[in-house]
This record gives C-alpha cells, sequence and structure tokens, in this order.
C-alpha cells in the first residue's frame, strides 16, 4: 500500500468513526434542548392555566371547561400534596388517526380551594421531525467537510510527496553496470533534498567502485589468459614426449583441470564484456535456421553420449545481436548435453515467442531458484558453474525472459523473447 494511500485510510477511519460518534450525540443534545424548551413551555401552561381558573365563577363547570382543549385534562384528586411528573409518551391523536409522541405534564392546580390533576401534553411530532432534519443537515455537512478534508489532503499530499515518487522511479530505473551516478533536481522540501543528496553520493561511490572492480576483473583476466594459453601449449607438448603410463594419466587429468580453468576465466571475461556487447548493431536473425545450424555444431558431442536431438522449430524471425545469441543457446544446448545421461534425448521445440529447450534429468540437489547463480553446479562436474549465469545476465541485459522448470524427471529451459523482437 502507498504511503498516500495509508495516510488517507487513517484520515477516513478517523473520519468515519468521528462521524458515527458525533451524529447520536448531536441528536441526543438537540433532543434534550428541544425537551427543555417544551417542559419550559409546559409549565408556562400550568401557570397560565392555574392563572385562568382563578379567574372562573365559582359556579363554572371545571370539568366541562377543559374539554375546549384536548391536550389538557382536569380531574378532581383528594390529596393536596402533589409531586409533578414529566415523561414522554405515544399516544393516539383523534385528528390525525396516528399514535404520536407526546412530552406530558402531569401536576395539580387548585380551584375553589379543592386540588385538581392537570395532565398537559404536547406533540412531539413537528419537533421530532425538526431533529431529524437537523440531524441529516448536520451529517451532511460533516460528511461534505470530511469529503473535502480527504479530497485536498490528498492533492496537498500527492504534490507534496511528488519528488518523492520521482526519486523512487529513479531508483527503480537504475542499473549500476549501466547508468551514471543518479542526480537529482532540488525540491522544495529539505528533507527531499536531503534524501537525494545521499542517494546520489551512493550511487556515485557504488559505481565508481563498480568500474574498479570491473576493470579490475578484466584486465585480470586478459593478464591470466597468455600465460594459461603458455601452460596449455607446453603441457601438449610435453605430453608428445616418452611419458609412462602414470605421468600421462597425471598430464592427462592437468589438461582436464587447465581447460576448466581457461573456460572459467572466459566465461568471467564474457560476463564482463556482456553490458556493452547490447549496444552492438542487432539484425534480423531467423530463429529456425540459426538453431539447425547451432545443433549440427553440438552434434558431434551429443554423439559420443548417444544423445539425439529432437527439434520442432516454428519459422520466425527476430531483431538480436547474433553474438549474444549465439551464447545464449551454446550454453544452454552444452548445460543440456552435459547433464544428460547417454541414451536419452533433448528436445528443442518452439512456439510463437518461445524456445524450450528440455532433458531428462534428475532433480537438482540444491534450490532450483539458485540455478541461475554463479558456480552453482549439479551432478556434473566438467561445467565451469558460470554457463546459466551467463544465459541469466544476457537476457537481462537484452530484456529477454528465461525460466526454468522441473516436472516427470524433465528439465525445461524456456526463453521468451518480447513482441518488438519477432519479425512476422
Amino acid at each position: 500500500m502507498r504511503l498516500l494511500s495509508r495516510t488517507l485510510l487513517n484520515l477516513s477511519v478517523y473520519s468515519v468513526i468521528i462521524l458515527i460518534l458525533v451524529t447520536p450525540v448531536f441528536y441526543r443534545i438537540i433532543n434534550r434542548i428541544i425537551w427543555d424548551e417544551v417542559d419550559e413551555n409546559l409549565f408556562l401552561q400550568k401557570n397560565e392555566i392555574q392563572i385562568r381558573i382563578n379567574r372562573l365563577k365559582p359556579d363554572t363547570d371545571l370539568l366541562g371547561w377543559q374539554s375546549l382543549d384536548s391536550n389538557i385534562k382536569i380531574e378532581p384528586i383528594s390529596t393536596t400534596f402533589f409531586r409533578d411528573s414529566l415523561f414522554t409518551h405515544q399516544q393516539y391523536n383523534s385528528v390525525t388517526g396516528e399514535t404520536e409522541p407526546y412530552r406530558v405534564l402531569i401536576t395539580s392546580v387548585i380551584f375553589q380551594n379543592k386540588p385538581y390533576l392537570l395532565t398537559a401534553r404536547v406533540s412531539l411530532l413537528e419537533q421530532e421531525d425538526l431533529i431529524k432534519a437537523l440531524a441529516v443537515t448536520q451529517s451532511i455537512a460533516l460528511v461534505l467537510l470530511l469529503a473535502g478534508m480527504l479530497v485536498i489532503n490528498w492533492r496537498n499530499s500527492s504534490a507534496l510527496w511528488k519528488p518523492f515518487y520521482k526519486t523512487l522511479d529513479s531508483l527503480q530505473k537504475f542499473e549500476l553496470e549501466k547508468a551514471k551516478p543518479l542526480s537529482f533536481t532540488q525540491s522544495k522540501i529539505k528533507e527531499f533534498n536531503d534524501l537525494n543528496k545521499a542517494i546520489a553520493q551512493l550511487t556515485a561511490r557504488d559505481h565508481q567502485v563498480y568500474r574498479n572492480q570491473k576493470e579490475f576483473t578484466e584486465n585480470a583476466s586478459h593478464e591470466i589468459q597468455t600465460p594459461l594459453a603458455i601452460v596449455q601449449s607446453k603441457m601438449e607438448m610435453l605430453m608428445q614426449t616418452n611419458l609412462t603410463k602414470e605421468q600421462a594419466g597425471l598430464m592427462e587429468e592437468m589438461m582436464i583441470a587447465l581447460a576448466r580453468l581457461s573456460r572459467l576465466n572466459k566465461g568471467l571475461l564474457l560476463l564482463i564484456k556482456i553490458d556493452s556487447l547490447p549496444f552492438l548493431e542487432r539484425e534480423k536473425v531467423n530463429l529456425k535456421e540459426f538453431l539447425e545450424k547451432l545443433i549440427l555444431v553440438y552434434q558431434a558431442e551429443a554423439n559420443q553420449k548417444t544423445i539425439s536431438f529432437q527439434v520442432s522449430l516454428q519459422h520466425q524471425e527476430i531483431f538480436f545481436n547474433p553474438l549474444l545469441l549465439d551464447i545464449l543457446f551454446s550454453n544452454l544446448l552444452s548445460n543440456a548435453i552435459r547433464h544428460t545421461s547417454p541414451g536419452n534425448i533433448i528436445s528443442i521445440f518452439s512456439s510463437l515467442q518461445q524456445i524450450t529447450i528440455s532433458n531428462p534429468g534428475e532433480a537438482l540437489p540444491f534450490d532450483p531458484e539458485k540455478i541461475f547463480n554463479r558456480f552453482q553446479k549439479g551432478s556434473s562436474k566438467s561445467g565451469a558453474g558460470i554457463g546459466l549465469a551467463i544465459v541469466k545476465r544476457i537476457a537481462e541485459t537484452t530484456g529477454i525472459f528465461v525460466q526454468y522448470e522441473f516436472y516427470n524427471h524433465t528439465h525445461f529451459f524456456s526463453i521468451f523473447f518480447e513482441k518488438n523482437r519477432l519479425s512476422h
């Protein structure tokens, strides 16, 4: 979840909680205010009734007089002491024909020195409508206020965090082996300027360290290759002399180790050079013809192990660097032959945008996710351990995708080409 989204989510949750809590509290406060006003009016009405009763003539029928107002009821009582009572009650309204809420006051009045029970009521229907209208209005206003606050905060935060997302985008696109050290434009926010400055310094140091290591490795590989070639040449000359059987065996083991060391040195040198190879000119390559020719190159090596190829390739053309393509599939074919038992079949088939090379074999003795790591080898000891690392590096550098799978006792290496590299 984005930082801005997280902030807005927290504000939204807080706003909803406030809305849920404030609305009923506001409703109760308004309701209490109106009830207090109604109660005050009821007591004023009681006082007014008492004054009007005092003005009545002695022979007036008090019980008949009350019939003029249906909301007032007067009846005689025996006690002179009566405590006032206020409550809300649902009663039937004969005028509207509906049950309505009423605020009721039960108290006492004196007429002709005799106590009477006075029951006065006021309908709360209009007040309830008013309360609901106020509550709805307040809720709408609160929702609009919170929504406006979220929108304003989102817009302000988006503008505020824009330099951060630019920095993040630059970091995501940054590749140490290709790009120059990062540089950023000035921001109005001091913290972002400090962050950009620290990142720029860090990438500059890393880039310089990488260049130094690359130059050292390249120079070392070049320097090592010459004495390796001399040693190999001298050993070949030595093997042509009269050697005992034991000496010849030792020389053969040394030649095998020397050949592996030479391949390893060339492989490391190739890994360094791959970074600049993508800038070489790309050509239109007929993938079917290219692979058929390459398979012929490895046919002799496969025949030595009585391994056969099963080929099913579709005609398709790609725009690619021929040298990189040769290195890519040469390593995959060499790896397949090396790890296939004698008498088995290596399958090579293609579909649109995909080439798959499969060979039977046992499961890997390590995590399959590490298969493209350098010096990660299976049961075979003849390889240098960097062939698949070179395949992965070519894929990363050229924008293609390489995938490894194992099922039904078979290894599958698939190469997926981008659409813009295909030509139909």
